[in-house]
């Protein structure tokens, strides 16, 4: 069971680098909780694959193209964390963009993700799984 988790989170973020959206919101519950870093100004949660791909969406149209890079992937049932390259260029800007998150999946009892939640290091993402 752990060696399938990991694989379907590398599923997942390899479908979603060749724009396979749809296959790759298979490995997300139809209920799936998106948590935004909550660093960031305004960041919210989103609720189910409506609300999610809608997100998704606006966040491809700020960039003329981007791209998700798994680099890391480890597993802490019921989670996998995993730290993606965030990278592309600025629609508007035409300037490189480049950031590094964590991003924790909590899985449910089928395997697919009931939440996902957003960090900006691997040390805040750890800590937050410690106070669970």
């Amino acid at each position: 069971m752990p060696r399938d988790l990991l694989e379907q989170a590398r599923t997942g973020y390899e479908l979603f680098a060749r724009g396979a959206y749809d296959e790759a919101f298979e490995v997300f519950d139809p209920e799936i909780e998106w948590v935004e870093w909550q660093a960031l100004p305004g960041a919210t949660v989103r609720h189910g694959h409506d609300e999610v791909r809608a997100y998704l969406e606006e966040i491809r149209e700020s960039f003329a193209e981007i791209h998700y890079d798994l680099e890391d992937a480890e597993l802490d049932e019921p989670y996998v964390i995993a730290q993606i390259h965030v990278h592309g260029i600025g629609r508007m800007s035409g300037l490189p963009v480049s950031a590094r998150v964590v991003h924790v999946w909590r899985t449910g009892s089928d395997g697919r993700a009931v939440q996902l939640r957003v960090f900006g290091s691997m040390e805040e993402a750890r800590e937050a799984l410690a106070s669970r």
